[in-house]
């Protein structure tokens, strides 16, 4: 399992040995287990075009395909809701960036075909200076126009729309300390500032 992460990485180009039949079903398991069945795929394709002998059961390989290219579809929705979102806020003058999941995307190496989850935005207007307080705000003020009352933590409020479970940040994270947690907003400030920007077409 190990060695076929390894694969899908580029840190490889093939297994140390071919498995059994038993074990590409304990491999299937984990991939299963880790939610990386569209990793453990897309490995599984840059096996076969390197051309070496280490082929699964053609029954496993199929099974992979599929929910591979499930994955990949829902990822396709996924990213465009994503656009949308990102439009819809925009034009109420906020800037965003995704987290976790979908962010990270861009990082696997075969980013439409990881498992999808909920969308994570960290939302503000570009004036970063403005005390978390404010920006909180600003965001309550947007969320409760467009989707009403929900409930408000201290990092997030939840943002259902059309269906879509999204979870509104006005700060990625925090520290229960305060003198941490200020430095950790002020490190937050800076990185708004570089955040990358991934052209969705």
């Amino acid at each position: 399992f190990i060695e076929l992460l390894q694969v899908a990485m580029g840190n490889r180009t093939g297994l140390s040995r071919i498995p059994a039949i038993h074990e590409w079903e304990e491999v299937k398991a984990l991939c299963l287990k880790h939610t990386l069945q569209g990793v453990g795929f897309y490995a599984l394709q840059r096996l076969a075009e390197d051309g070496g002998d280490v082929v699964p059961p053609r029954a496993l390989l199929w099974e992979m395909y599929s929910v591979s290219m499930a994955l990949k579809r829902q990822n396709e929705h996924l990213v465009a809701d994503i656009l949308n979102l990102t439009r819809i806020l925009e034009q109420e003058g906020f800037g965003t960036c995704i987290l976790k999941g979908q962010g990270l995307a861009m990082l696997y190496p075969a980013g439409m075909e990881r498992m999808r989850g909920d969308i994570d935005v960290w939302v503000a207007r570009d004036n970063v200076d403005a005390a978390l307080k404010t920006r909180r705000k600003d965001v309550l003020r947007l969320c409760r126009r467009v989707v009403g009352h929900r409930p408000v933590f201290y990092h997030h409020t939840d943002f259902p729309l059309k269906g879509k479970e999204i979870a509104m940040h006005f700060t990625p994270s925090w520290m229960f300390a305060p003198w941490h947690n200020a430095r950790l907003q002020r490190f937050f400030d800076e990185a708004w500032k570089r955040r990358r920007f991934v052209d969705g077409s």
